[in-house]
């Protein structure tokens, strides 16, 4: 499995247990979802990220990181998904 950020990981891991326990299980993936969205650069506008482009391309990445995380998914994993297809350069700084 690829480690695209340790520290982004981390973060992601504790924030995602805090979040599926408030508010429900659809409430945690929203947020996660967002969070995730937030992380991950769109690959057509390349200086937005995937949850502030308004391309098709972002709202299909958008879906994909929702995809995973409802099918158990930790978002780490999804993360490495995306690096996988595109590079480490899909994470943003």
């Amino acid at each position: 499995m690829i480690s695209c950020s340790f520290e982004t990981a981390f973060h992601r891991f504790l924030s995602f247990g805090r979040e599926s326990g408030v508010g429900g299980r659809r409430a945690g993936y929203r947020r996660s979802d967002t969070g995730i969205a937030q992380e991950l650069r769109c690959v057509v506008c390349q200086i937005f990220s995937v949850a502030d482009s308004p391309s098709e391309m972002a709202q299909q990445m958008r879906g994909v990181v929702r995809e995973q995380l409802q099918a158990g998914k930790t978002p780490q994993e999804v993360k490495d998904f995306f690096c996988l297809q595109y590079g480490e350069w899909v994470l943003l700084p």
